[in-house]
Order: C-alpha cells, then structure tokens, then sequence
C-alpha cells in the first residue's frame, strides 16, 4: 500500500471514542480553567519565586559570598578544552605555596567527592599540578609519603573519548609511581552520558570514572577556601560554567 493510500485508507476510519469523563474529572479538581485563558497569560498571577529561589541557592550553595554564580564569565572568546586545562592549572599554580596547596587540595576533594571516593590527603606536603602532560589535561599530584598520588583529570567538552586516552594517562601515573587505590582518575564532560559507554566500561576495571562539569564545578565551590581564591579565579570557574553549559 502506498502512503497516499494509505492516508485515504485511514481518512476513511471511523475516529476513535472520546470518553469526556477523565477530563471532566479533573476540572471538578482543579476548577474551570475558561476564565484564565480568557484573561490573556498578563492576567494569570505569578505565584512567589520565594520556594524556587532557595532551593537554587541550596543546589548552588549561592550562600557564599566567594561563589563564582556572583561574578560575569569572560565572554570575549571561546575556550577551547587545552585553555580551559591550561586555565586551571595557571590557578592552582598561582600565589603562596599555601594558597598553590589549598587551590590543588580543594580541586582533589572535589573530584573525590564526584568519583565515590574518600581522599585522605592529611599527610600532605607538597603538590605538583600540570597540563597537557604526556596528553594528559590535569594532573593534581599530591606528596607526603612514600608514594605520591592525586588525581588525572580527562576533560571534555563536546568531543569523544578514543580508545587510547584513558589507557595511555593511567601509564602516565603509573610511570610515575602513583599509589593508584588512594588516586582519582576521572572523566569530565558536560553530560557523561554522551561519553562512549564502551570506553568507560572496559576502563572502569582499572579505576576510571565518569562526572559531569556540573557536580564537579559545585563540589569545587564547596571545596574552595574563601581565604585562598580571587576574583580572577571566580570568574574563571564561572567562564567554565559558560562554556560547559
């Protein structure tokens, strides 16, 4: 049957039975909205934005005055991931070796806390944070004992996992002595769910996780140390949260 006979096929059914009761039920509940609709959208009151706006504030924790939500993001060019990598990694390395430790532990609680993990980072020292090494993006690598450990960021935005990208940072960590059960090794990108399932599932066996720019910017504000961030900082997170989403 061809489509065009198909249409004069179904224009010559019967229509299906309509049974009002369901809706006439509900508008015995809900009252007759025929009044409303004939005021126009102007008439119908706007009920109080009082519940909505602290709910986003508790989702946000826009509570804290250093929070990024309270600062514009820079708009006058588009972020490619190796700048926005770079970007973070030009902050943590920013200021006093305090402020450089506090920075790299906040962004290493943060990660933690989106991997399912706990981070004991008491016995802390030093940290070393890079980009783009050995084609990993960020890596937070953190000293105090007899091995180092930390964590390997694999950001995204937009573009795919391929198959040698995971495989290839974790030799990189390996390499260089990590105590991998302490370690995050994580995926960011701005929906995982648009990641490859395939790639995350053969290497979730060997540690990796999958989060969204989303949890992990919102654990970072609770992570910050209010002492330890700045204004260029702020507005840095809040560009990311521009170009994620």
């Amino acid at each position: 049957m061809t489509f065009w006979a198909a249409c004069r096929s179904a224009a010559g059914s019967a229509p299906l039975a309509f049974d009002p009761r369901p809706l006439e039920a509900y508008l015995d509940f809900a009252g007759d909205p025929t009044p409303l609709i004939r005021r126009g959208l102007a008439g119908i009151p706007v009920p109080e934005w009082r519940h909505g706006d602290s709910a986003v504030t508790r989702l946000f924790r826009l509570d804290q005055a250093t929070h990024c939500f309270h600062v514009a993001p820079y708009q006058w060019a588009g972020f490619h991931e190796p700048q926005i990598t770079g970007g973070f990694v030009n902050f943590l390395n920013s200021g006093t070796a305090a402020r450089r430790q506090a920075r790299a532990l906040a962004l290493a609680r943060a990660a933690a806390s989106c991997a399912g993990k706990e981070l004991d980072d008491s016995s802390v020292r030093t940290v070393r944070c890079v980009a783009e090494e050995n084609r990993t993006d960020i890596l937070v690598e953190l000293h105090g004992g007899p091995q180092p450990f930390g964590v390997s960021i694999e950001a995204k935005f937009g573009h795919q996992l391929t198959r040698g990208q995971l495989p290839k940072a974790l030799e990189h960590v390996q390499d260089r002595s990590w105590k991998l059960e302490k370690s995050i090794l994580l995926v960011v990108s701005p929906d995982p769910r648009d990641l490859s399932s395939a790639i995350l599932g053969q290497n979730r066996k060997h540690g990796w996780s999958a989060t969204s720019w989303w949890a992990l910017l919102i654990e970072l504000e609770r992570h910050t140390d209010p002492e330890h961030d700045c204004e260029d900082y702020r507005r840095f997170r809040r560009t990311v949260w521009h170009r994620a989403y």
